[in-house]
């Protein structure tokens, strides 16, 4: 009897596990949000967020007057500061009648007191990312110009990263170009606040939808950035 060679295919280990600190899928129904990477405890559900389609799998569906989101205490895996970190989220909107946050830490919203929000802003009708200031002195803000104006009930994939070394703070929404602004040498605080999923410290609550946010304490690859884009619009998660 002949005996068969059985070839089997492996997906390719992928650069994006490198440096992960956080990856929330967001697939629960409700209750507290696992971190998939297993790096931090669940994050605490304040007002009681429920679910909704998302981008892949379920999301954390975000209802603004009833100031909801999701929360962790600040610790090391959560940390950012004057440091190289790559966040992205997929996000959709329900409304855009006021600001919302799609993610957010820091103990206040002085400047010295906030690392990083990346929101909706309703005066300019864009995406943006936000850092804080160590010396207290000015926000640093790049907005999504190339995207321009998002709509509703539509999905957005948003990589926004600070470079240290480069310093800039970057926005890529859907794959497109970078909307890049320098810091001038100013330093992210590193806060003890918590990180929040659809508040900024309180405040401008996300009204819609929030998937598959990540983490990594280093800058992606525009090629990164890429797949991370093309497995969301595959429905397909990082593992």
């Amino acid at each position: 009897m002949g005996h068969r060679l059985l070839l089997f295919s492996r997906r390719p280990r992928s650069t994006l596990l490198n440096g992960l600190s956080l990856y929330l899928k967001l697939d629960e129904a409700g209750g507290t949000r696992a971190d998939a990477s297993g790096n931090v405890t669940a994050f605490t559900d304040n007002n009681t967020c429920l679910s909704a389609a998302g981008q892949v799998g379920d999301a954390v569906a975000l209802v603004a007057p009833s100031a909801q989101s999701l929360s962790h205490a600040s610790v090391a895996a959560l940390q950012t500061g004057n440091i190289d970190f790559t966040w992205t989220i997929w996000a959709n909107l329900t409304s855009k009648a006021a600001d919302r946050t799609l993610i957010g830490k820091g103990v206040t919203t002085a400047v010295a007191d906030i690392e990083f929000w990346s929101d909706y802003k309703q005066a300019t009708d864009r995406f943006r990312f936000v850092i804080g200031d160590a010396a207290g002195a000015f926000y640093t803000v790049a907005t999504a110009d190339v995207l321009g104006s998002p709509s509703t009930a539509t999905w957005y994939h948003l990589a926004i990263w600070h470079d240290s070394a480069g310093d800039t703070i970057n926005i890529i929404v859907n794959g497109g170009a970078a909307d890049s602004i320098t810091t001038a040498g100013r330093a992210v605080p590193a806060t003890a606040g918590a990180l929040a999923i659809g508040s900024l410290v309180g405040s401008a609550f996300m009204d819609g939808l929030i998937d598959e946010v990540k983490l990594w304490r280093r800058v992606l690859t525009i090629a990164e950035i890429a797949e991370d884009y093309a497995n969301g619009l595959a429905g397909r998660a990082l593992f």
